[in-house]
């Protein structure tokens, strides 16, 4: 309660609560999109890389055909 006026009861928690609640969602959706984008960066790095090796099987394997025929 305030000294000059009783009526009026200072009490900030829920404003203090609800701002702490907000900064540590914004915190935890930073966290998630930037492994998300770590995540998707190396599925392509390995998506490449396997795409790299198929293509190169099937070449080799094109001209072993290519060379029984």
């Amino acid at each position: 309660m305030s000294y000059r006026d009783p009526k009026q009861v200072i009490d900030n928690r829920v404003g203090i609560i609800s701002q702490g609640v907000g900064k540590m969602m914004a915190r935890t959706t930073e966290g998630l999109n930037s492994y998300t984008a770590q995540k998707q960066k190396e599925h392509g790095l390995y998506k490449r890389q396997i795409e790299k090796a198929s293509s190169a099987a099937k070449s080799s394997l094109d001209t072993q055909y290519q060379a029984a025929i």
